[in-house]
Order: structure tokens, then sequence, then C-alpha cells
């Protein structure tokens, strides 16, 4: 995986919004993130045609639970501009 991130890392312009540590505790933004990094990776100098929208935003729903009660935090991710 650290094999990875170096090669994305290197060939991408934007800085990266993925670790490896978010990718193993199952954070889906994050393999969200790192899916679009590596079809961007692939999908230049005639490797692999992909059709990607121009651009892709999702609305995001914090929780966080505490014993007294719950808060819940809203937020526009943007994963492709």
């Amino acid at each position: 995986m650290f094999n990875v991130t170096g090669t994305i890392s290197l060939q991408s312009k934007v800085c990266s919004r993925w670790d490896v540590d978010t990718i193993f505790e199952k954070n889906l933004l994050s393999v969200l993130h790192l899916l679009l990094a590596i079809a961007d990776h692939f999908s230049g100098d005639g490797k692999v045609l992909i059709d990607l929208p121009n651009s892709l935003e999702v609305n995001v729903i914090k929780v966080k639970q505490t014993p007294e009660k719950i808060d819940k935090e809203f937020a526009q991710e943007t994963l492709i501009k």
C-alpha cells in the first residue's frame, strides 16, 4: 500500500485526501478518493479511457456519539473539481 501511495502521490498534481491508515480504518470517503486517484493515474497518455464527470460532490454526515447525546455535522466534500 505504501508503494501505491508513493506512485499515485508523485503523479497527482493535487494533494491527496487519503492515506494508508484511513484506508485500513475503512473510511468510505478515503476509499473513494483512492479509487479516483487510481482512475486518474491510469487514465492518461492512452493507458485506459475512463469517462469521469467534470465535477463530483458528495454530502457527508459525520456522527459523533457521546454518553449524553449524538452530534451530527453536515458537510459537502468535493471529489472531482
